[in-house]
């Protein structure tokens, strides 16, 4: 897979007001009321086009870093998520005055963002060239090349949250928070970053025609966590078994995480995965039915498959 890294300053700016309106900002002095405040009003002038919060948030954190200014980015978005008749003066001026705002407070907050984001690269780089091809090639093995993308954009941001990231698998980027040092040990931030890239190819068609489409993103992030535990654990980068499924749910922060019975549910759905060795896509559509309560076991449907 081919890596390119590239600090975003807008992708930064909305991957710290969007932490802060959902309380995950780990330094509070980065914690400003006001900008959650931002982020209701602008959700208040879309989720009456149809536009649900959730996705406008994501449409926002993916087209970001493509937007030349403010102004682009608001065109961005409206052309992706609504109907031209929607697209008033008045919403565009409104909108375009609460993204300035957001990031204005963002450079506010963050006054030596383009001294300090440089120096935060280096670390993760490193984790990435000694581990990272090694990695892909085990994930491979695991689930063949036709799953992965062939290459990818690595958006880098402030670590407001303490290690996190976004997969945007409609445009082949991730963004992730450049930690200085791994905040779980346990499971390195190279793991995490692995798992991200490994969901970006989900956009393709074979993927979509066969599984739910508003389910497809969760799915797949799912679905990715024991094949890319397995391939760390080759590494000794850590350990095998639904304990650490079960750390990886928490620590990359999928909704998921508080149902414990989910690790044991993704370990027998691998399990299976890996004696029948189906294609990506149906081993998808069995998660999704396992995950449904349709069918208790993945063996079923992935056995009506073949």
């Amino acid at each position: 897979m081919e890596l390119s890294w590239r600090i975003c300053r807008a992708t930064s700016a909305w991957h710290w007001a969007i932490s802060v309106a959902r309380g995950r900002v780990a330094n509070r002095q980065a914690a400003d009321p006001a900008v959650a405040e931002l982020l209701s009003r602008l959700e208040l002038l879309v989720v009456p086009l149809g536009v649900t919060a959730d996705r406008w948030w994501q449409h926002v954190l993916s087209l970001a870093s493509q937007s030349k200014s403010p102004d682009d980015l608001v065109h961005r978005l409206l052309t992706s998520l609504t109907r031209p008749e929607d697209r008033t003066p008045t919403l565009e001026v409104q909108l375009l005055d609460g993204i300035q705002r957001v990031e204005a407070a963002f450079a506010r907050t963050f006054p030596r963002f383009d001294q300090e984001m440089p120096m935060r690269i280096a670390p993760l780089q490193a984790q990435w060239e000694t581990f990272g091809p090694g990695l892909v090639r085990q994930l491979v093995h695991r689930v063949g090349a036709d799953v992965l993308a062939e290459c990818a954009e690595l958006l880098l941001v402030p670590p407001v949250v303490g290690g996190a990231g976004t997969a945007h698998w409609r445009s082949n980027r991730v963004h992730f928070e450049a930690v200085l040092t791994n905040p779980h040990p346990e499971l390195p931030e190279v793991v995490r970053l692995v798992w991200l890239l490994a969901q970006l190819d989900l956009d393709r068609p074979v993927f979509r025609e066969a599984n739910s489409g508003d389910r497809l993103p969760d799915l797949g992030a799912l679905a990715m966590i024991p094949p890319v535990i397995e391939s760390a654990a080759e590494l000794g980068l850590c350990e095998r078994g639904p304990e650490t499924i079960g750390d990886a749910l928490r620590y990359w922060d999928l909704p998921q995480r508080h149902q414990p019975e989910m690790p044991d549910v993704l370990r027998s759905w691998w399990e299976t995965f890996t004696n029948f060795r189906p294609s990506w896509a149906i081993g998808l559509v069995a998660l999704e039915r396992m995950l449904s309560g349709v069918r208790p076991d993945a063996a079923s449907d992935i056995g009506d498959f073949l």
